[in-house]
């Protein structure tokens, strides 16, 4: 039932990975822009502050370096293993190994 779930999840992820790009002159909705909200009363209810300046800013600038300075060789390993190209790169190949197995021929025959 897991091996299953977790076919279905990546079925899923790749059906949304695979979609068409929406161009900006067409779009799905052109006029989406102009919609009144009916939860919120305004987009800017979604709005983030903007970065944290002076001691905040470079607490956390230190703590980066900190944890850089952490990396070893093992997490250097995986840093480069999934750093190589698009990020759904591994992913999708991880999905056609999966898709390969003997394992999962069922898939192509019940869908």
């Amino acid at each position: 039932m897991k091996k299953l779930l977790t076919l279905f999840a990546i079925v899923i992820l790749q059906t949304v990975a695979i979609g068409q790009p929406v161009t900006p002159a067409k779009g799905i909705e052109p006029t989406a822009g102009t919609w009144n909200p009916w939860v919120i009363p305004s987009g800017n209810a979604f709005r983030i502050p903007p970065p944290p300046k002076g001691e905040m800013e470079q607490a956390e600038i230190k703590e980066i370096i900190s944890l850089q300075s952490k990396i070893d060789s093992a997490s250097m390993q995986q840093i480069k293993y999934w750093d190589v190209g698009s990020p759904s790169y591994r992913w999708q190949s991880m999905y056609d190994q999966l898709l390969d197995s003997s394992q999962y021929a069922f898939v192509f025959i019940r869908w």
